[in-house]
């Protein structure tokens, strides 16, 4: 059963070899140094050093008749054995070791897993189209025109980064539409779709996508007054881990944590003061949530197309952005408030100014998504991931109160029902080695599902031989994570912890200030520098 299964590999070999050509241009092609034999192993280490995964596919056979070109096909191997020793000895580390004797020893080095090939979105914007690092902000109106003057008055003001706005009016009747036509006019980068009739927030919001160009899109509310660095803030967050779908900012009227319950600027004259002080307290402040309220709401295109549009049975509004925040859990992503930006928001401005009843229309909502959602079989792939997210806000709770033995059992009982539900895994490692737990902590990391190179599993292994003082270990799965991926902040912090032990205190204040500088987010190097 493990055989001719599509799986990742440290190198393959080039005897049938297809590469995209923007890798192979990337890493600069084949080392003409080699002589006929190695070439390809280098290659491959060049492409994983960048990122790139390496798949076998068994789908795909061909015969091969190796070595028919004679004899002096091997002349030079020495030589390039040399030569890739030169280069990648120390740096990659073999999956499996042959001993002397002949029996073979595993590796920690997590290079070998199964692949499983994404399922190709449906209706997607060609990469062709997109504009990398553009923001698309997308604004529905309904009248209220003064608020939308404010609204893009402040963007206007505080947006320095690539973006494009793209308004779509839902019939109004104030005389939005004619200042919307006469600002598109002006702005190369305005767009206006004109619907003549209110067709709802979510349909609204699809169709602002679908005209987009962004690498990451924007939903904004247009009865909001953005800040300094508020884009540059949100983006920030979004891009701190490659598992962040969708970022939110804190705000003055909203429901839930990104409301903060007492702001003292009086009126927007002192908002920006407000904010700017805001943001120097609670800096690389990254606060998780499931839900992101749909006022201020950013992701990347891949995430939408991943998950699917908005929801647009949902109507003129609400909980369209708990449904979608809630599909991007069930894929593996976190939400995240980012917790150092703060916009003004009045609330509500087109259900009150439109007179539309704001509780019958939340009330319809809550129904349709119950309804939406309680119809899954608890057994099936749907019902699972709905289960497992169920469990871990359990053991979170649990585990914020304190309830630490609770907590684990939670999730122990999860991972025996749902053993190939990686997340559960990871949230029980956490807990484990925040309780200093560092044996059983290693013990759930190596029952864990791998996906790939395992960055994330190999921190928090190198961590855990770092906390059971076994730092030669620990300073070789850091190094291995850190020739991986440079940009590590978890790494090296590791690094610093591993320095410090060794009686280095000025290098590990220098890895401690490079791990705040990649992530000011991450508390831990604050505290290690602290302590040293």
């Amino acid at each position: 059963p493990e055989a001719n299964l599509p799986r990742q590999y440290q190198a393959l070999t080039a005897a049938c070899l297809l590469i995209r050509k923007d890798a192979f241009d990337e890493v600069k092609g084949f080392d003409e140094d080699y002589w006929n034999g190695y070439e390809d192993v280098d290659l491959c280490f060049k492409l994983r050093e960048r990122g790139w995964r390496l798949v076998y596919q068994p789908e795909s056979v061909v015969i091969h008749f190796e070595s028919q070109s004679g004899p002096e096909r091997f002349a030079q191997i020495s030589k390039n054995i040399s030569r890739l020793h030169e280069k990648w000895l120390g740096k990659v580390k073999p999956d499996l070791i042959i001993e002397k004797d002949g029996t073979v020893r595993e590796t920690r080095a997590g290079g070998i897993s199964l692949y499983s090939m994404a399922k190709r979105p449906e209706a997607v914007v060609q990469r062709s189209r997109w504009q990398e690092k553009r923001v698309s902000i997308i604004i529905l109106t309904f009248n209220q025109l003064k608020y939308t003057r404010r609204c893009i008055e402040s963007i206007q003001k505080q947006t320095p980064e690539s973006h494009e706005i793209i308004f779509v009016d839902n019939g109004s009747k104030d005389g939005t539409v004619k200042w919307l036509r006469q600002i598109v006019k002006k702005n190369g980068n305005y767009r206006l779709i004109e619907n003549g009739k209110n067709l709802g927030f979510a349909k609204g919001c699809n169709q602002g996508i679908l005209a987009s160009t962004g690498e990451y899109i924007l939903l904004l509310n247009n009865d909001v007054i953005v800040t300094e660095g508020w884009l540059g803030g949100m983006l920030r967050c979004l891009k701190s881990a490659p598992d962040v779908g969708i970022v939110g900012p804190m705000t003055n009227a909203i429901s839930g944590p990104q409301r903060v319950p007492r702001v003292d600027y009086g009126s927007i004259d002192r908002l920006e003061e407000y904010a700017r002080s805001f943001r120097e307290r609670n800096l690389g402040r990254r606060i998780p949530v499931r839900r992101i309220v749909g006022f201020c709401m950013l992701f990347r295109r891949e995430l939408m197309e991943k998950i699917g549009y908005l929801d647009e049975q949902f109507g003129s509004g609400n909980f369209e952005d708990d449904d979608f925040c809630l599909r991007a859990s069930l894929e593996g992503y976190r939400n995240l408030i980012a917790g150092d930006v703060f916009i003004h928001h009045y609330g509500s401005r087109s259900f009150v100014g439109n007179r539309i009843n704001y509780a019958d229309a939340l009330a319809r909502n809550r129904r349709l998504f119950q309804e939406k959602w309680k119809r899954h079989d608890a057994k099936g792939p749907l019902g699972v991931k709905l289960l497992t997210i169920h469990l871990m806000e359990k053991a979170d709770e649990l585990n914020q109160k304190d309830q630490v033995r609770k907590a684990v059992e939670t999730l122990s009982e999860g991972i025996a029902r749902f053993p190939n539900e990686r997340r559960l895994y990871q949230m029980l490692s956490e807990i484990l080695i925040d309780s200093k737990r560092f044996e059983e902590a290693l013990g759930v990391l190596n029952r864990m599902p791998s996906e790939g190179r395992d960055i994330w599993k190999l921190e928090r292994v190198a961590y855990c031989e770092e906390g059971l003082e076994r730092h030669k270990e620990a300073e070789e799965i850091t190094d291995l994570v850190l020739s991986f991926h440079s940009d590590s902040s978890f790494g090296w912090n590791l690094k610093g912890m591993v320095a410090y032990r060794k009686g280095d205190k000025e290098g590990a204040e220098s890895f401690f200030r490079k791990a705040m500088t990649l992530d000011p987010g991450y508390g831990e190097p604050y505290t290690n520098l602290g302590v040293l």
